[in-house]
């Protein structure tokens, strides 16, 4: 089945390192869930501290959208099924790395807050290229470090849950998101 008709969401796969990368545009997956979700951004960080905030602010509708891109990522990765098993909610206002999750398959992001191109996810290349660099100093997807994603606010990004990550996010702007790991439906 075609990646594109896995789910009601377009989806772009971003194949690095090599590993399978996840993006999604979830704007408009429903007009009264919507605003609610952008409604977190103005409320104080400690009133959303719920390890399962989706189902915690009945947002049932997004959890089932999130789902559907998770079980389209996992067809494309070639795995079994997954779906959500923890999401909460974060907030920064400063560059902030993430190790890698030792104990998780893949884990994701669904940006609720992201000024466009004021923020940016990199993902670091899983391990050391044996590759060396070229003369002229060009790099490919073989031997890049890491690779950038630009981030724009209603956008889902999954991915391994082995790379490391590292969010950049413009002084002037705050970096809201739902953050979350995955476990095998059953």
């Amino acid at each position: 089945m075609h990646h594109q008709t896995d789910s009601l969401n377009d989806s772009d796969y971003f194949q690095i390192f090599p590993t399978v990368v996840g993006l999604y545009k979830l704007n408009g997956y429903h007009p009264a869930e919507e605003p609610k979700v952008r409604k977190f951004a103005t409320k104080d960080i400690s009133e959303l501290t719920s390890t399962n905030i989706l189902d915690s602010e009945n947002l049932y509708l997004l959890k089932q959208s999130i789902n559907d891109c998770i079980k389209a990522y996992s067809n494309e990765y070639g795995v079994e099924y997954y779906e959500i098993k923890d999401c909460w909610y974060e907030r920064h206002s400063s560059n902030t790395s993430k190790k890698a999750y030792t104990d998780e398959t893949f884990t994701g992001y669904y940006f609720v807050n992201a000024p466009f191109q004021q923020v940016n996810l990199i993902l670091d290349a899983p391990f050391v290229s044996p590759i060396q660099v070229p003369i002229e100093r060009s790099v490919s997807i073989y031997t890049a470090p890491n690779e950038k994603f630009i981030i724009d606010s209603g956008t889902l990004v999954i991915t391994p849950a082995y790379l490391n990550r590292h969010f950049t996010v413009n002084p002037q702007n705050t970096l809201d998101m739902i953050v979350f790991t995955v476990k095998k439906c059953t």
